[in-house]
């Protein structure tokens, strides 16, 4: 498939994901299921092509505009603005880390038996699928060309005096507000560095279920079937995949030697720390990835049960607890819906619902829809259900609080409230409990009760997790 053909298709991918209420992979995965007559390395590209600039939309956008400003106004197809941004995510990606379209973009690029640059080639693009002249095609690329030279000084100049400009918040494709919300936080240099990070695609994560394998001799047999893999050295049971792989057909997946699941997530377990016989709450189970890395955690000896507000979320657990020989695990949603329930556990986990601002690696849309007025509810509802759930604690129990968000309103605010309004709750070292399975995060010290991951510090998606002990009524 020739190059102006890849573009088209990656903007119509691109124009359906910005505007459907689902999952961009899920979008992704149903448009090119529909076209049967796409090849796997186009498929690639595409996918590629429309989540970078998902990623990179402002920045994009900021691009072919001034590509647009250097050449007459013209009559042009529907999907245009759509191409343009494509188009200004090739262009870009050789100074930004959005995007490495080379190792699918060629050998395409190689028309009538000559290698093609990508600028020469969008020129091709430009005039063949937008009706430019070459000369138009030559002026609009040069212009964006300059654009992305000014994002990137303007990104890489950014430091503690720096203000939070439009200019800047597109340099590095993040709302303004969410930029300054972090500048405020971290400081401007910082915050630049974590929207930054979280432009280039995240690497899957698997978690091997150490009941039945070992990590390395999984990683070895994936290696073995052409999978480029390299173990975390975060979570002791993660391995990580630079390239998306359909691994769920192979043998290692169906009997059970692996889940998917990023490695920042897995540390959730390891905060909770359960010893063997420990009774467990996942509060917030969905399809319970916590759960079974739970319990195997306590080599299937304690009691798991998994709950959550929508049952619907739970139904997975039973057969993949099933692949992966775990029987501990049981499913009652009632805690869940406020009834009176005199049960204690001696741990719950709550990993609650959340913008998911710390995925947008994976689900770029997130950024984009959030506002300030949407972050507010969802950090009044995340300390209701923390709240509600800590009444399952049993004295001398823990209480884990989790997030994939690094909006401090869902963090470190919801945790100062909770333990402002529960004094019979009080922080417990999560460094000990990361210890106890030899898990050791740099940036964290000695009596630390909560720890922040991020994708600019850690190089996974972002999360959150603090830990609590009840120490019995005030």
């Amino acid at each position: 498939m020739y190059f102006p053909s890849l573009i088209s298709h990656s903007a119509e991918l691109f124009r359906i994901m910005v505007k459907s209420p689902h999952s961009s992979d899920a979008v992704a995965s149903d448009y090119l299921r529909s076209k049967k007559y796409i090849g796997s390395k186009e498929r690639k590209f595409i996918s590629g092509a429309a989540f970078a600039a998902l990623r990179s939309k402002s920045q994009a956008e900021y691009i072919a505009t001034a590509g647009n400003a250097a050449v007459p106004a013209n009559s042009e197809p529907e999907n245009s603005t759509e191409m343009k941004t494509i188009l200004a995510t090739v262009l870009a990606a050789g100074k930004f880390d959005v995007w490495k379209p080379e190792s699918l973009l060629f050998p395409a690029a190689y028309e009538n038996g000559k290698y093609e640059s990508p600028v020469a080639l969008c020129r091709c693009t430009l005039c063949l699928r937008l009706g430019f002249s070459p000369e138009n095609a030559e002026k609009w690329t040069d212009a964006a060309l300059l654009a992305v030279n000014r994002l990137f000084s303007v990104s890489e100049n950014a430091d503690s005096s720096s203000a939070v400009s439009s200019e800047l918040a597109a340099a590095v494709a993040m709302p303004a507000w969410i930029l300054e919300n972090w500048a405020k936080n971290l400081g401007v240099a910082a915050a630049v560095r974590r929207a930054k990070a979280m432009l280039s695609a995240a690497p899957v994560g698997l978690r091997v279920n150490s009941l039945v394998a070992v990590r390395e001799v999984v990683a070895a047999e994936l290696t073995r079937m052409g999978a480029a893999t390299r173990l975390s050295q975060i979570s002791p049971d993660c391995i990580l995949l630079d390239d998306r792989v359909n691994l769920t057909k192979t043998s290692l997946f169906t009997c059970g030697a692996f889940e998917v699941q990023d490695e920042g997530s897995q540390l959730i377990a390891y905060a909770a720390a359960p010893s063997a016989n420990d009774t467990i709450l996942d509060a917030c189970a969905g399809a319970g990835g916590k759960a079974l890395h739970l319990a195997a955690l306590q080599r299937d000896a304690g009691r798991m049960v998994c709950s959550d507000s929508d049952i619907r979320r739970l139904r997975p657990i039973a057969s993949r607890a099933a692949r992966c020989g775990v029987r501990s695990i049981e499913i009652n949603a009632r805690y869940a819906h406020g009834e009176t329930v005199n049960e204690y556990f001696d741990t719950v986990v709550v990993d609650a619902p959340c913008s998911g601002m710390g995925t947008i690696r994976r689900a770029p849309t997130i950024k984009w829809r959030l506002t300030a007025e949407s972050l507010k509810k969802i950090s009044r509802k995340q300390g209701e259900i923390l709240r509600h759930y800590s009444r399952y604690v049993r004295e001398g129990g823990i209480l884990i609080y989790a997030t994939c968000s690094l909006m401090t309103e869902e963090n470190e605010a919801v945790v100062k409230d909770f333990l402002a309004e529960n004094p019979e709750f009080a922080p417990d070292d999560i460094t000990v409990a990361f210890a106890k399975n030899g898990v050791k995060i740099a940036s964290l010290n000695y009596g630390d009760f909560f720890c922040s991951l991020s994708p600019d510090t850690h190089g996974t998606d972002g999360f959150f997790m603090a830990r609590f002990i009840r120490r019995g009524t005030a």
